[in-house]
C-alpha cells in the first residue's frame, strides 16, 4: 500500500481512523453524518453547513528516506 488517507478534523487524525482510497473516506463522513449537509468548497474539505464542522481530507503517502 503506497498511499493512506484520513480525516482531519481541527488538526487530528480524527477517531484515528486510516483508509486505503479517497472514495472510502468521503463515504465515511457522509454515511456516520447523513442528517447533515455539507459543502465542499474546496476537493476534499467538507464543511457542514448548519454547525461550521470541517473535515479534510489528507493523502499520506510513503516517502523514501535519504
Amino acid at each position: 500500500m503506497d498511499k493512506a488517507y484520513a480525516i482531519m478534523h481541527k488538526g487530528a487524525v480524527h477517531l484515528n481512523m486510516f483508509f486505503t482510497s479517497e472514495e472510502k473516506a468521503r463515504n465515511w463522513i457522509k454515511m456516520t453524518y447523513p442528517k447533515r449537509r455539507f459543502k465542499e468548497p474546496i476537493h476534499n474539505k467538507f464543511i457542514c453547513a448548519y454547525y461550521g464542522t470541517t473535515f479534510t481530507i489528507v493523502e499520506l503517502s510513503k516517502h523514501p528516506v535519504g
